[in-house]
């Protein structure tokens, strides 16, 4: 049998069904376009009320970052722009989760620099690598940032560690091989650094030691160091030669070599407690620890033999990088990284208004309380002392006028009379020259006042004009910006733009319907489809085809042939 290539199906559709879907389908949208057209204003106040909640509180918040970045330059004594640079740190160090806040950020960056850990020009990248790991150490396991910094700042004074890096790298594996049992750790490396130094002891041989004594038994990391000073002390002094002599050493090489200091002292210290730990009488053992550490070898009984340089370092495990998997055990996770997205949004909003909008109010503040408001605090008294005193006495020399002609008009009738008909013309004819000079003189008098009058409304004026300049202040173009943003409600352009939308919708609705409607029309006759198919594929299209034209009761079908 041949490959039949394709196939014709004529499908007839019942139009009252398709009719009675279209009218529902007109409905539906109508009324999802209405409930929108309902939410619009209460969905626009809401945005602009969380809008505005947000930008009240970066307001707020650049405030009191301003306080804390003023406060840490005067702690450093740096100068302003040193200080908003240290600000622009502590942001980072907040917005990316390592601090729990700004304050605590501007803490590390002090103490780090205070303490002297930054190396001279440090950039703000190494800055804020030094205070991360100073922050993660002290977060973690429960201590101070300061005490942090000052332990890191001395293994590196004292040669123990080279650099920030490496002294972080040593406290973290200190701390995470149980070296700060008894919460000493940090303390013990202030006090003890130099003592390690003498004895030629580089950072992680310190802390292989404090740790070896600690899983040995020692009380705390202080008396292990404490052991070890008073052995390097009795060497030098040769107070322990006796023992050293039993042990087959030499007291003056001895004493040489400590003194000396470097690898000689690390060599000399792993030779004397290799021989002290291989006496094999331990009251002889005893005895002769007795002789070389005084009532330290008493406190430190069993734990003095578990103290051998030569594996110390090897107790410890992988330094290198230890304080950078401290910092990614705590950030690497989804909660903390959700945290620092929403925090550098925030941050970014605040440090915006902290170095774009308040100084430009703090501007104008001053020019008000210097310039303007000066003047109108003027204004304001002569107004007071020279204006309304006149005006008092205007109004009831007024006053008193007119209610003496009303009081006495029969009175000044006949007066009145007598001069408009009798005095004037005998004064127009007789006196003319010296009524005219008269008024002149009136004249002079009023044009003074009206020049006093024109004097004032020029004044008032230009106070009007004043007022208009201030008014007419040209707002920057990024304020401007902001005010859209923040002016987000119900009343805002935005707010109308969603009303405007929902006002147009009726006529969208229109046109769909109609469209609907025309299909409905042109339904009410009988549909045919003709539909090509691979025959390859037939089973499946046939399938998917007839089954779409069924949705409805009333849907009939007739299948033709092959074509």
């Amino acid at each position: 049998m041949g490959r039949p290539s394709t196939l014709a199906i004529r499908v007839t559709s019942d139009s009252r069904q398709a009719r009675q879907d279209v009218d529902g389908a007109q409905r539906g949208i109508s009324g999802s376009l209405g409930k929108l057209k309902a939410a619009g204003p209460a969905l626009a106040a809401a945005a602009g009320a969380a809008i505005g909640a947000a930008l009240i509180s970066a307001v707020g918040e650049a405030l009191d970052q301003g306080k804390i970045v003023g406060k840490l330059g005067a702690q450093l004594g740096a100068t302003p722009a040193e200080a908003a640079r240290y600000g622009k740190v502590a942001g980072q160090l907040y917005s990316k989760g390592i601090t729990e806040d700004f304050q605590s950020a501007a803490d590390a960056i002090s103490a780090t620099m205070r303490s002297g850990l930054a190396p001279p020009g440090a950039t703000n990248k190494q800055l804020e690598s030094i205070a991360t790991k100073a922050s993660d150490l002290a977060s973690v396991f429960g201590q101070d940032v300061t005490g942090a910094t000052r332990a890191a700042a001395q293994m590196i004074k004292t040669g123990l560690a080279k650099d920030s890096k490496q002294a972080f790298d040593i406290l973290t594996r200190g701390f995470q091989t149980g070296a700060n049992s008894a919460d000493d750790l940090l303390d013990t490396f202030n006090e003890y650094g130099t003592q390690f130094r003498d004895m030629g002891l580089d950072g992680q041989t310190a802390m292989g030691l404090l740790s070896q004594g600690l899983k040995g038994g020692a009380r705390d990391a202080d008396l292990v160091a404490d052991a070890l000073k008073e052995l390097n002390i009795r060497i030098k002094d040769k107070s322990a030669a006796d023992a050293l002599k039993t042990l087959g050493l030499n007291a003056d090489d001895m004493a040489l070599k400590f003194s000396t200091g470097g690898p000689a002292a690390a060599a000399a210290l792993d030779q004397v407690l290799d021989k002290l730990r291989n006496v094999e009488d331990p009251a002889e053992r005893s005895a002769l620890a007795v002789q070389l550490l005084g009532t330290q070898a008493e406190d430190m009984s069993k734990a003095l033999y578990a103290l051998d340089p030569s594996t110390a370092v090897q107790s410890l495990g992988k330094v290198k990088g230890a304080s950078d998997g401290l910092g990614k055990s705590l950030r690497d996770n989804a909660g903390a990284q959700i945290t620092a997205f929403q925090r550098t949004a925030k941050q970014k909003l605040v440090e915006f208004i902290g170095a774009k909008v308040l100084p430009v109010l703090a501007s104008m503040y001053r020019v008000w309380n210097s310039d303007i408001g000066p003047v109108i605090g003027k204004v304001g008294q002569l107004y007071g002392v020279y204006m309304l005193p006149i005006l008092a006495a205007v109004r009831d020399g007024a006053g008193k006028l007119s209610r003496a002609v009303k009081d006495n008009e029969a009175k000044w009738r006949p007066l009145y009379n007598l001069l408009k008909n009798n005095v004037y013309p005998w004064v127009g004819k007789v006196g003319a020259r010296l009524v005219g000079d008269l008024f002149n003189g009136l004249i002079k008098v009023v044009g003074g006042i009206s020049t006093a009058v024109s004097w004032l409304a020029t004044f008032v004026g230009w106070i009007k004009s004043a007022v208009s300049w201030i008014g007419k202040l040209k707002v920057p173009g990024w304020l401007s910006k902001l005010g859209g943003v923040v002016g987000f409600s119900a009343d805002s352009p935005q707010a109308r733009s969603a009303d405007s939308y929902a006002a147009f919708a009726p006529a969208q609705r229109s046109v769909r319907a109609s469209a609907l409607r025309l299909v409905a029309q042109n339904a009410a006759a009988p549909m045919v489809v003709n539909v090509t198919i691979d025959g390859q594929q037939l089973q499946g299209r046939i399938t998917r085809t007839v089954s779409s034209a069924m949705q409805y009761e009333g849907a009939r079908y007739l299948a033709g042939g092959w074509a």
